[in-house]
């Protein structure tokens, strides 16, 4: 059976967000993307706190980092986009079954 592994990133709007999914899906590259809308982020800029609207999105896959990155820059609206992976210590055997087939 094929490891899964869990990656979380933040788009900037529903479309994006949803399209970014359908990329990922078409591409084979995730077996389940979870989108979490309307998360309010604050970040340092410029010396200012900033305040704006994302969507956060779950990507569920048996694939590296790697390969997730590189759609991840070529299809981001972001200069630099955030994709960090979610360590997973047990996941329940049917759904890992359920991942690992194509």
């Amino acid at each position: 059976m094929k490891e899964i592994r869990m990656f979380y990133t933040t788009i900037g709007n529903i479309k994006d967000a949803r399209s970014f999914s359908k990329i990922l899906l078409k591409n084979r590259l995730a077996k389940c993307v979870n989108i979490i809308k309307e998360l309010e982020s604050f970040y340092l800029e410029d010396q200012k706190i900033k305040k704006s609207k994302e969507y956060g999105v779950i990507i569920k896959t048996t694939y590296l980092k790697k390969d997730i990155v590189k759609v991840l820059i070529k299809n981001h609206t972001y200069e630099i986009p955030f994709l960090g992976e979610i360590k997973l210590k047990q996941i329940n055997k049917n759904y890992l079954v359920w991942a690992s087939s194509d």
